[in-house]
């Protein structure tokens, strides 16, 4: 006898699309009279774009180094990166029960559809039943996603779908600045004289 297994409930953990991070230094923060600013950053995961500003200019790599002309004044230097991609993590109540009530002893794996206006664009087989979900989806484009569940026993039976659930995903953005201090050396003598 075909035995379909219950639906699931489906959800979708809220959360950041990453979580995003700059680290933006300098060799050194403080000089006397001139400094040649070396500038070292990452990002993680990595940006698929950063721009320069304040004293510096430029699209920059999402990890890198650069060595500046020397200042003799205090310097600022900014960096913008952006991220337009995201993850979502889906979790759901695997299923205890077949269809007639009788207990699921058989679970083999569970197939996880993407919808797009309320159509399948991709199916994916999680075969990892041994643990409680969660299921991580990475590299999403900015956007609305959904997706629904259904799991499957050992016979290959898919049963009844969960419910939808849904998450837009929007390109992110971070900011770093550096301060470089540079304490002046006094002006030049002027108007030296000898008697």
């Amino acid at each position: 006898m075909n035995k379909f297994l219950l639906p699931m409930l489906l959800f979708l953990l809220a959360g950041a699309a990453h979580a995003q991070e700059i680290v933006f230094t300098a060799e050194t923060t403080t000089g006397d009279a001139v400094v040649t600013p070396v500038l070292s950053w990452s990002t993680n995961p990595a940006a698929d774009s950063c721009t320069a500003s304040g004293d510096w200019t430029g699209a920059k790599l999402s990890a890198g180094s650069e060595t500046l002309p020397d200042i003799q004044s205090s310097a600022t230097y900014i960096l913008d990166c952006f991220w337009t991609t995201g993850m979502a993590t889906l979790t759901w109540t695997p299923p205890t029960t077949n269809t007639d009530g009788t207990t699921l002893t058989d679970l083999t794996s569970y197939k996880i559809y993407q919808l797009a206006g309320g159509e399948v664009v991709s199916e994916t087989l999680n075969s990892d039943v041994g643990t409680v979900p969660p299921f991580v989806i990475n590299d999403l484009p900015a956007g609305d996603h959904c997706w629904v569940v259904a799991a499957i026993n050992s016979r290959g039976i898919e049963g009844p779908l969960s419910n939808e659930s849904c998450k837009t995903i929007t390109a992110e953005s971070s900011s770093r600045g550096v301060a470089i201090t540079v304490n002046p050396a006094p002006s030049g003598i002027v108007d030296l004289g000898v008697l």
